[in-house]
């Protein structure tokens, strides 16, 4: 069997184990596994295993997952995306639309400590469902002295990284335990919360690094299969010009969106689609800010964005297909914002080419 018919084979086996709902992580290391153990050898496969996990999960670089994790948890555990949503409504919640301009702004600085876009909308489904009273300014003194933690937290963390204090990874270190002090001191975690916030991050860092070891397991299936270079090939000899062949890759996304979790989508294609983007000639840092918005407006495209149903778990009371045509007009206009950024680079390029 010809590498190519090997590399189709190991996608065709990968999509089906993901829609028996094999988690993608797992399914990814073992059709890699299995396609590096046909084409090089079975005591190759399995020694690459063993070297790829305690690789990863040794990597400095990858402590800052937990870490970010543990500080989302405490700051989710002590209750600070309330207050934020309660400060964002009680100065915007009495314009018109206020309650959607509120989650919107909440949400925003919610994804600054947190940093998973699943987690936010199943956070602030409870938090901003069902509508509350208008706020008295009274009340909005209140929301916005309660509010001091996040944004201390925020501008610890955040300006700790672009003020060169901090790495990403000590940041991230540093956040967790800001978050972790600000919660005790504030009488908001007790010896139950901190353990479930623990718990909590321990589970999904698994499962990050489950994703993480089965790409990189599956990296090295299309690295003998010579996927990359093939594909590159391939879409570079359509004739289409180069943003026909960027549109491609951007209605990919937003399929997979369809289906899988931007973590996953992201670490699956990547190392196949990233040397396309380099061939074409378009800036990496560009790309990785295009890319991360087309897997998010993946996660609410119809007709199966994830999103959409994490929201509706959650608000059980609400149709679907009310939820479908909320989001219609945030589909709308990320579309035109992609348009945007694709016309006008440097707009993702400005800052980047400050630092």
């Amino acid at each position: 069997m010809s590498s190519d018919a090997i590399a189709i084979l190991g996608f065709v086996v990968l999509f089906v184990l993901m829609l028996l709902r094999v988690p993608v992580g797992m399914a990814m290391g073992l059709v890699g596994v299995s396609g590096f153990a046909y084409i090089v050898g079975g005591p190759a496969a399995l020694k690459n295993v063993g070297h790829t996990t305690m690789r990863t999960v040794t990597d400095y670089n990858f402590a800052v997952v937990p870490l970010f994790l543990l500080m989302g948890a405490f700051a989710t555990t002590s209750g600070m995306s309330r207050e934020l949503f309660r400060g964002a409504n009680a100065f915007l919640g009495h314009l018109r639309g206020g309650l959607g301009i509120a989650t919107i702004a909440a949400c925003g600085g919610f994804a600054a400590i947190c940093g998973s876009s699943v987690a936010t909308a199943a956070t602030f489904s409870k938090v901003a469902y069902p509508a509350g009273p208008r706020s008295s300014w009274k009340e909005r003194v209140e929301a916005l002295r309660d509010v001091w933690a996040t944004l201390l937290l925020f501008a610890f963390v955040i300006g700790g990284i672009y003020g060169g204090v901090f790495t990403a990874t000590e940041a991230a270190g540093a956040g967790a335990g800001g978050a972790f002090i600000i919660g005790v001191v504030r009488g908001r975690l007790s010896w139950r919360d901190i353990f479930r916030s623990l718990l909590e991050t321990t589970r999904i860092t698994a499962a990050v690094f489950t994703v993480l070891i089965g790409a990189i397991l599956f990296g090295y299936f299309l690295t003998v299969t010579q996927t990359p270079q093939k594909v590159t090939e391939f879409l570079t000899g359509l004739g289409l010009g180069r943003y026909g062949v960027l549109a491609l890759i951007m209605i990919m996304y937003l399929v997979l969106g369809c289906l899988m979790d931007a973590l996953a989508m992201i670490i699956l294609t990547v190392p196949i689609i990233f040397p396309v983007i380099k061939e074409l000639g378009f800036d990496p840092i560009w790309f990785g800010v295009i890319i991360v918005m087309t897997v998010e407006l993946g996660l609410i495209h119809p007709p199966v964005g994830m999103n959409i149903f994490v929201i509706k778990s959650v608000v059980e009371d609400v149709k679907i297909s009310t939820i479908f045509y909320g989001v219609l007009p945030f589909i709308i206009t990320d579309i035109l914002r992609l348009i945007i950024l694709i016309a006008f680079p440097i707009i993702a390029l400005y800052l980047p080419s400050k630092m």
